[in-house]
C-alpha cells in the first residue's frame, strides 16, 4: 500500500525519537525498514560497541509502523516490532528460566523508562550454533533471540526507544555506563 504523504502523528512519533534516553554503550542508528508490513513504516538499529569477536555482543531492531486502517486491530494507529539478538554465557544455557527472565526484562524495562505497551506480545528462542573444519576452530555460540510487538499509548515514542535498548543492554549483560539523550548523539 502506497500513500503520498505520511499522517502528521507519524512523523510526530520519528521526531520523538531524538529525545530517547541510551546508554552510551549502545550504537544507534537509521536502517532501512520493511516496506510491505503498513503504510508507512521506518527502523533504527542498535548494537553493543562490546564486542564478541568481530560481532556484537547484542544486536537489536526495532520497526515503527503506522497504517490508520490498522487501528482497530492494533488498537492505535502505529505498531512497534522489535527483533533481538544476544550472546549467552555458557551457564545460562541450560537455565530453564532465560526466556522469562528476557521477557520479564523487556516489560520491567519498556515501564521503568515510561512507556505503557498495549497488546505486548513476543517469543524468545535460543539457539546453538557449532562451527566444525577451516583454519580456526570458532566453538560453539549460544544466542538469544527475542521476537516483540507491541501498540504505544503515546505518539512519543522516546520512551518506547529507551526502554528497547536498556533492556537489550541489560539481557547482554553489558554493563550501564549513564545514559545520555539521544538526540545528542546523532546528527
Amino acid at each position: 500500500m502506497t500513500r503520498s504523504a505520511p499522517p502528521q502523528d507519524f512523523i510526530s512519533a520519528l521526531g520523538s525519537l531524538r529525545d530517547a534516553w541510551i546508554d552510551p554503550s549502545l550504537v544507534v542508528h537509521e536502517v532501512p525498514a520493511p516496506t510491505r508490513l503498513a503504510a508507512w513504516s521506518a527502523a533504527i538499529e542498535i548494537e553493543t560497541q562490546e564486542r564478541n569477536g568481530e560481532q556484537p555482543v547484542a544486536k537489536a531492531t526495532l520497526v515503527i509502523l503506522c497504517d490508520p486502517e490498522q487501528e482497530e486491530v492494533w488498537g492505535g494507529q502505529i505498531r512497534l516490532v522489535g527483533q533481538a539478538r544476544m550472546s549467552v554465557d555458557d551457564d545460562q544455557s541450560t537455565d530453564p528460566l532465560l526466556g522469562e527472565v528476557i521477557w520479564a526484562t523487556l516489560l520491567q524495562s519498556l515501564t521503568d523508562a515510561g512507556s505503557t505497551p498495549l497488546a505486548c506480545v513476543g517469543t524468545v528462542t535460543r539457539e546453538i550454533s557449532q562451527t566444525f573444519g577451516g583454519l580456526e576452530l570458532q566453538g560453539s555460540t549460544l544466542n538469544a533471540d527475542l521476537r516483540c510487538s507491541w501498540t504505544p499509548t503515546s505518539n512519543d515514542l522516546s520512551a518506547d526507544l529507551s526502554g528497547w535498548a536498556e533492556a537489550l543492554r541489560s539481557n547482554s549483560g553489558v554493563l550501564p555506563h549513564g545514559v545520555t539523550r539521544l538526540g545528542h548523539r546523532i546528527g
